[in-house]
C-alpha cells in the first residue's frame, strides 16, 4: 500500500532534579505510566517528552496541534526509531478522531488504513483506534459486521502490528461504549491475537458505567472479563471527568481532580485484570509541564 505521508515507507519494523530522580527510580520499579504527547514541532516532540519526564510510555497523534499531519519523511522517522532505540520506551499512536473502523472504503477507513502504515514504520506498540459511527442506525449485528470486516481488511493491509480498540463515550450510532459489542466484534475476527483493547476510564464513567460506585466497579469488570478474558487490556487511558455518569459527553479532566476521584482511579489501576498494563494520561492542554510532570508522579503513587 503507498503512504501518501511518509517519503520513504521502506523501513522495517522489528518489532528541578529531585522530582527527575524519583521518576527514574520509579521507572525501574512500575509499571509503564506516561501521558499523551501533543505534537508542537513534530514527530521528535515525543521524545522529548519521554526525556523530560522520564517515563517509559508515551501516547500521540500523527496530527499536530493545527490539526494538520506532521512531517513522516524518511530522515525524521528513522531518527525517531533511533532515539525509541535508545530511550527504550513505549509507543502508541492514537488514530485521529475522523478515522474509523465503520466501513471499508470510505475516506476515513482509508485514513486509518494510512496512520496504520505510518504507526508500523515508527515502531509503535500498537494504535489505539475509536471504532467510530455508522452513516445509519443500524440493527447491531448488521453494525458488528460492518466493523468486523473494516478490523479484517486493515489486519490484512497492515500486517505486525496490534490495533488497540478503544472503548467510547457515546451511544446511538457509535460502535463501543457498550463493551459488550467488542465480544460480538470479536467472533467475527480472523486474526484475534492482534487486537487487543484500550479502557479510558472517563469513557466508561460517563458512558453509563458506574465504577465510581464500588459495586457497580466490580460488575464491570466482571464485564471486561466475561468479553476479553484474562489478557485482552493492552492499554489504560486513566482520565478523570467533570461529567456526570450516563451523560455520553467526553471531557477529559487531571486524574483524581474530577467526579471520578482517586479513590476509584486507584482501584481501578490496580485491579488485578489492570495491575500491570500500561497506562496513558490524556491531561487538558492547560495543564503546563511541571503540572503534568508532578500529575505523572501522583498517579505513580496510587499504583502500589
Amino acid at each position: 500500500m503507498k503512504n501518501n505521508f511518509i517519503g520513504d515507507n521502506s523501513i522495517n519494523n522489528s518489532n528541578n532534579n529531585s522530582t527527575q530522580t524519583d521518576l527514574v527510580e520509579n521507572k525501574k520499579n512500575n509499571r509503564p505510566i506516561g501521558i499523551h504527547v501533543r505534537l508542537q514541532q513534530g514527530l521528535l516532540d515525543v521524545v522529548s517528552s519521554v526525556e523530560r519526564t522520564n517515563v517509559s510510555v508515551a501516547q500521540s497523534f500523527l496530527l499536530n496541534e493545527s490539526g494538520k499531519y506532521a512531517s513522516f519523511t524518511h530522515k525524521i522517522v528513522r531518527e525517531f526509531v533511533k532515539q525509541k532505540e535508545r530511550l527504550n520506551f513505549l509507543y502508541f499512536v492514537h488514530a485521529a478522531y475522523w478515522s474509523s473502523l465503520v466501513q471499508v472504503g470510505s475516506k476515513e477507513f482509508i485514513s486509518l488504513c494510512k496512520e496504520t502504515e505510518i504507526a508500523y514504520n515508527l515502531h509503535s506498540d500498537g494504535i489505539v483506534i475509536h471504532v467510530g459511527a455508522t452513516r445509519a442506525r443500524l440493527e447491531k449485528k448488521e453494525q458488528v459486521l460492518y466493523v468486523a470486516e473494516a478490523v479484517n481488511e486493515l489486519l490484512h493491509q497492515v500486517p505486525d502490528i496490534k490495533l488497540l480498540l478503544e472503548n467510547s463515550p457515546h451511544a446511538g450510532r457509535n460502535f463501543g461504549g457498550d463493551i459488550t459489542d467488542f465480544g460480538l466484534l470479536l467472533d467475527h475476527v480472523e486474526n484475534k491475537e492482534r487486537v487487543q483493547f484500550c479502557i479510558d476510564t472517563a469513557h466508561a464513567f460517563v458512558f453509563g458505567y458506574d465504577v465510581v460506585n464500588e459495586y457497580k466497579r466490580e460488575d464491570f469488570f466482571k464485564l471486561l472479563k466475561d468479553v476479553f478474558g484474562e489478557k485482552q487490556i493492552a492499554l489504560l487511558h486513566v482520565n478523570d471527568t467533570s461529567e456526570l455518569c450516563g451523560s455520553y459527553i467526553d471531557k477529559h479532566g487531571v486524574p483524581g481532580e474530577g467526579v471520578m476521584g482517586q479513590k476509584s482511579l486507584a482501584w481501578f489501576i490496580r485491579h488485578e485484570m489492570c495491575k500491570d498494563v500500561p497506562i496513558i494520561m490524556e491531561l487538558p492542554s492547560s495543564c503546563s509541564q511541571d503540572q503534568d510532570t508532578e500529575i505523572i508522579k501522583r498517579v505513580r503513587s496510587w499504583d502500589i
